[in-house]
């Protein structure tokens, strides 16, 4: 199977600026598994399960929504909702803190990476193959510029470098699972993160040569994905332009109902000492639904919303034959609205994607706490959860 820039419907989109729920009937994409892999971008409970939970974890009320990095659902939820996925159909790998080798500023010295994720997936196959028939996303590579975020490279040679570096990893990763028989794999950019509150926090030299790394990251990760097709020709290798989205989020914000692109809802920035997580010390602005940015990186859930929006169309856009020009003009044209169902505030503790809303670990479906590295003391819940009724 070929790879290329999907820029049917999802082009459509971002040019319109208007990316809205994919209408009913626009798309036949049938998949029959979620495997998700990356960091905070995509974690739901694995970093807040691994920090201590409701007894240690900050991500809970009044900081963060339970168990994400966000005020709400994350991309991935939305998506799985859109695409019909059952909480017994989705297996989130997703740690908040991985790089894309085995580092993780969130356990520092704990092999705790996306290298770590994908050797647990691989265990968990016991020998078999990969799902040919589920969506796989794999996000990766923030954090591996945001630890030089101090120390940023400002020579090409240097650049280029730690760029290889990283999406070597991330190649090493895509290579495992193409072979393992993964049939479609869902590969974002990354956001120009220069952009964010923490990017724009440093001097105009460091964001500017912050930008310069993102940019080459995104073109030698489009070229790696165009080469990995042809290795892998049973492979659907999908790029999707977060990049793109999100430069046009931050320079037309009032296309995406947005008011704030450059400051955080909240005052809080994991990247300095954790004393800012102190709920007396904790604001939180007036509508967070307009704001880009929920801390100093991570996004609100309405730009979750956003980027699980143009997933659903660049995934209809490259995969879904039937997909007629009159259904992506339609689908481009669709009002940007957060279900109300899924948007029900997490905070409170109300419905998440999966629709639970008391539940517990289901003892034949839940591996429980699995060593990431060879018995190593880093673990994961793999999430398979049954709602008590």
């Amino acid at each position: 199977m070929s790879y290329k820039l999907p820029i049917a419907a999802a082009s459509i989109a971002i040019a319109l600026g208007t990316i809205g729920q994919l209408p009913v009937g626009a798309t036949t994409l049938n998949f029959d598994e979620l495997v998700i892999f990356g960091d905070s971008t995509s974690d739901v409970n694995n970093f807040y399960n691994l920090s201590g939970g409701a007894e240690g974890s900050f991500l809970q009320p009044p900081f963060y929504a339970q168990g994400r990095f966000s005020n709400g659902p994350i991309w991935v939820e939305y998506l799985a909702q859109d695409l019909n996925f059952t909480p017994e159909t989705i297996d989130n790998f997703a740690l908040g803190g991985s790089t894309s080798g085995s580092s993780n500023i969130g356990f520092p010295g704990i092999p705790a990476g996306l290298e770590q994720q994908i050797d647990l997936y691989t265990a968990l196959l016991l020998g078999q193959p990969a799902n040919p028939n589920a969506l796989y996303t794999l996000w990766a590579g923030n954090n591996d510029y945001f630890l030089r975020l101090n120390d940023l490279p400002t020579r090409p040679q240097q650049q280029r470098a730690l760029v290889e570096a990283t999406v070597g990893n991330l190649s090493d990763a895509l290579t495992t699972l193409a072979s393992l028989g993964a049939g479609n794999i869902l590969v974002p950019n990354l956001a120009d993160l220069s952009d964010t509150p923490l990017g724009r926090s440093t001097s105009p030299r460091s964001q500017n040569t912050l930008s310069q790394i993102i940019r080459r990251h995104n073109q030698r990760l489009s070229r790696e994905l165009r080469r990995l097709s042809r290795q892998f020709s049973e492979t659907n290798f999908i790029a999707f332009d977060v990049n793109a989205l999100l430069n046009d989020a931050t320079n037309r914000p009032e296309k995406f109902g947005l008011t704030n692109v450059t400051e955080s809802c909240t005052n809080i920035n994991l990247y300095q000492p954790p004393s800012i997580l102190d709920p007396s010390q904790l604001t939180i602005c007036n509508s967070p639904q307009t704001y880009l940015f929920w801390d100093s990186v991570h996004p609100t859930k309405t730009a979750h919303k956003i980027v699980a929006d143009s997933a659903l169309a660049t995934l209809a856009s490259e995969l879904d034959d039937e997909l007629t020009t009159a259904s992506a003009i339609e689908l481009a044209s669709a009002p940007l609205a957060v279900s109300a169902e899924a948007d029900e505030d997490i905070v409170s503790g109300a419905r998440s994607v999966s629709g639970d809303r008391v539940s517990v670990p289901e003892s034949n479906a839940t591996m429980g706490l699995i060593a990431f590295s060879a018995l190593g003391g880093l673990c994961v819940w793999r999430l398979r959860k049954t709602t008590v009724r």
